[in-house]
């Protein structure tokens, strides 16, 4: 079978997250490299390494052609917030074009994010 490099770290996603840039710790935001079968739905984990105490996070998502995000049954973005978030930890999108997503994560309690190393959310494309 053909497989089809998703080259997502850099351009799948554009880190708009202006906390780390005023921050002093070491805080990285990132998809792993990944391979998945051409036509198949794939499972996106985002990770979060961080030595701050983080409460809220944003970032661009911006898929190639050929590669759409799953939506599920009401046509919205499917996204799943790992246990490292808080209990009230909200995500919302807003969809800036056809192929692009800004997402928006936070904790209504502004309770950090747990642990200091994993995934922090997962989302499928096709």
């Amino acid at each position: 079978m053909k497989f089809r490099q998703l080259y997502i770290i850099w351009g799948l996603l554009l880190l708009v997250w202006q906390g780390f840039s005023q921050s002093s710790g070491n805080n990285k935001l990132y998809i792993p490299e990944m391979q998945a079968v051409a036509g198949s739905t794939a499972s996106i984990p985002v990770y979060l390494d961080n030595s701050d105490d983080v409460v809220a996070f944003q970032f661009d998502l911006d898929f190639p052609d050929k590669i759409s995000p799953v939506l599920d049954e009401k046509g919205r973005l499917a996204v799943n917030l790992s246990e490292r978030m808080a209990s009230d930890a909200v995500g919302t999108y807003n969809r800036l074009s056809s192929n692009k997503y800004r997402l928006l994560v936070f904790s209504s309690s502004n309770e950090a994010i747990g642990g200091s190393k994993g995934e922090i959310l997962t989302f499928q494309v096709k």
